[in-house]
């Protein structure tokens, strides 16, 4: 533990949570302003995966756990978050998918929400696909989230504490 006393941990950007080179004032990944004050974000908080389709609930019970787990995932440092809404029975989406839709558009809207990616638009094929894996280059490693419309990412930037 001799050498650990002096070591400092890594800054990480306050918006998507990736290291920042020591010299950046501008995060290389997000382009975002660098905060310089020591952050709060971990590695472990980076996603946060909320399942809407665990215990088949209705569209409100869905949309009650939504708001719940959000507003958890939010207050742990989550900077992005995997709904798991799926796709619906009929193969062209469902209820619970496309009311989590609205809700993040809402969010988008009103600035509480960064980046909506629904799972079909994530990948190289689409900006904000690409501007999603540029950001959190984490997200490559589970190929699973790549082209799939039962998820929508979303990021949060962090807030000042």
């Amino acid at each position: 533990m001799k050498g650990r006393a002096n070591r400092q941990e890594p800054d990480l950007c306050s918006v998507c949570g990736n290291e920042l080179p020591p010299t950046a004032t501008v995060c290389p990944f997000c382009e975002s302003q660098r905060v310089f004050e020591p952050s709060r974000v971990t590695k472990t908080t980076r996603l946060v995966t909320i399942n809407l389709k665990e215990g088949l609930p209705t569209v409100d019970q869905a949309m009650m756990r939504l708001d719940r787990e959000l507003n958890d995932a939010i207050v742990s440092g989550a900077q992005v978050i995997r709904i798991i809404h799926g796709w619906g029975s009929s193969g062209k989406g469902g209820a619970i998918r496309d009311e989590v839709r609205r809700t993040m558009a809402v969010l988008q809207r009103n600035h509480r929400a960064g980046l909506v990616v629904h799972g079909e638009e994530l990948g190289e094929r689409t900006a904000t696909g690409r501007q999603l894996l540029s950001a959190f280059p984490f997200l490559r490693d589970d190929r699973s989230n790549i082209g799939n419309p039962g998820i929508t990412m979303v990021t949060f930037a962090r807030r000042n504490r």
